[in-house]
């Protein structure tokens, strides 16, 4: 049975440039967004009903199905992707599978009224008949990252938000470690993301309870139109999170092991 979040505790983040900010965490669910030490905290609101589908559990139990890190053309996508990166379990390969996923991929959208949801390896196989990488909509891409990701030892989620103005849309996110930990890189990898994007803002997700650091990877392009990981969230009203694989311990992203961006001492 998949495993759904009802009860969201997040926070989401930006790491300004040059800043070491307090993290202030979420306590009231239901405020809106504000401004506090350089860090913009939107407090996401619980909500009773989502995506009126099939009920939000079949369709958590649906996706975690899809999600595939066994599969062996998974396995071998994600390794041909990966190998020229040394190290182990870096941001480097996760951004190296980002950015295979998002000069190949082919948005195809479900008939009206339906939702279709992908096996991991049958986006690969759609896009591969049409000389692309992968094909679908949203929620295949969400499935197919999870999957490349978790297929080299990443530890993964996929965030099922709906706007109530514009409709649904999925997306994956990555465990970049807890914050406090004494042998977390979470501010180390931010920074290269910023160097390495040229980006001032990376956009994470942080669990108020554990102090769990989730960056994103979505597709959505920040303000200089670039598409990268801890790129702008989807503005959703409501959220429910599937986590695949849970019952694993989770497994925490490091810095490249050739590094090649600053490093703050």
């Amino acid at each position: 049975m998949s495993n759904i979040r009802h009860r969201l505790l997040l926070v989401l983040c930006i790491f300004l440039v040059g800043q070491v900010p307090e993290l202030v965490l979420a306590e009231n669910l239901s405020e809106t967004s504000s401004i506090y030490s350089g860090v913009h905290v939107d407090q996401v609101k619980e909500s009773e009903s989502d995506i009126e589908i099939k009920g939000i559990d079949s369709i958590g139990s649906i996706l975690e199905d899809r999600i595939e890190p066994d599969d062996a053309t998974i396995r071998q996508t994600a390794l041909n992707v990966v190998i020229d990166y040394p190290g182990d379990n870096t941001i480097e390969k996760v951004s190296a599978i980002f950015e295979y996923l998002r000069d190949g991929w082919v948005y195809i959208r479900d008939p009206r009224g339906k939702d279709y949801f992908n096996y991991a390896n049958q986006s690969l196989i759609i896009g591969d008949k049409a000389g692309h990488i992968a094909a679908g909509d949203s929620d295949d891409f969400a499935i197919l990252m999870s999957s490349l990701v978790e297929s080299i030892g990443g530890t993964t989620r996929i965030i099922l938000a709906r706007n109530n103005t514009t409709g649904g849309h999925a997306y994956s996110e990555v465990y970049l470690g807890q914050l406090g930990a004494p042998d977390n890189q979470i501010e180390e990898i931010i920074n290269w993301l910023k160097q390495k994007y040229n980006t001032d803002r990376i956009y994470t997700h942080i669990d108020s309870d554990t102090k769990d650091v989730w960056l994103n990877l979505d597709w959505s392009a920040d303000e200089r139109g670039n598409s990268h990981p801890g790129g702008p969230f989807f503005l959703g009203d409501s959220h429910y999170i599937i986590v695949p694989r849970e019952n694993f311990a989770k497994t925490k992203l490091n810095l490249p092991e050739n590094l090649t961006y600053y490093r703050p001492t």
